[in-house]
């Protein structure tokens, strides 16, 4: 049985998919599951086959005030334990005892913060497994505009000695159109040192500016 198939088996002959791109390459978009709703086995099985598959799944249209983190938090226990973010922990790289951050040290309060009645996270947001990617950290009504770390060349966790297996995403908003370059965010040139030193040199030229 194809994969596709046991998707609609598991969920409803209303199961959709279709390429990212084209057939030829990762990635697939899949209508028609609701995933704020409890996974049976064979409904959670198909979702497991269907990302060894194809590397990347998308679920369009899912109900922004049906789904929640917490939802994205179930549905991570079917593709491993969820394990708390580095930005979520003290002292990740600083060879000390490893402990999770209190939640008024965590990303999310910093977010809450930046416009105050006007703009919060998802309920759920502080839990200690998610990772806010957000232009909202250390914003605010007297801060100076700046784009963040992230756009430039980098492992999400995977150099750890047991890596991630899945990395999941709940968009609330993104970018409508391209800026000046073509690029969706400006990516801001990088300081000399700021990749490791060991680093090959085409990478530091490269992602540099």
């Amino acid at each position: 049985m194809d994969t596709a198939t046991a998707l609609r088996n598991a969920f409803s002959t209303e199961v959709g998919v279709e390429p990212l791109t084209d057939a030829s390459r990762m990635g697939r978009r899949i209508h028609g599951v609701n995933l704020s709703l409890a996974l049976t086995e064979a409904q959670a099985s198909a979702l497991v086959a269907a990302l060894d598959e194809w590397q990347i799944v998308s679920f369009p249209n899912q109900d922004r005030n049906g789904m929640t983190v917490l939802d994205l938090e179930r549905l991570a226990n079917h593709f491993g334990a969820p394990i708390p973010h580095p930005s979520n922990l003290d002292d990740y790289v600083g060879g000390g005892s490893i402990k999770i951050k209190a939640v008024k040290d965590r990303p999310s309060t910093a977010v809450n913060a930046a416009f105050p009645d006007a703009i919060s996270c998802l309920p759920g947001a502080d839990s200690p497994t998610v990772y806010l990617v957000t232009n909202l950290h250390g914003s605010g009504p007297d801060a100076v505009p700046a784009v963040g770390g992230g756009q430039h060349w980098h492992t999400d966790i995977e150099f750890e000695r047991v890596p991630i297996s899945t990395s999941m995403f709940l968009v609330q908003h993104s970018p409508s159109r391209r800026g000046e370059g073509g690029a969706w965010v400006h990516n801001p040139s990088r300081e000399p040192g700021f990749y490791h030193p060991a680093s090959p040199q085409l990478l530091a030229e490269k992602y540099s500016h």
